[in-house]
């Protein structure tokens, strides 16, 4: 494996984390997570 397709790798989860955070986060009074659209 190339360090350049280990970057990809990394910058594709850290992306595909940044959106997920977008998309869904924390119900602050509880455990649960809930959907924001």
């Amino acid at each position: 494996m190339r360090t350049s397709d280990l970057y990809n790798i990394v910058m594709a989860l850290w992306v595909a984390s940044i959106s997920f955070q977008l998309i869904w986060h924390p119900d602050w009074e509880g455990d649960t997570i809930r959907k924001v659209v």
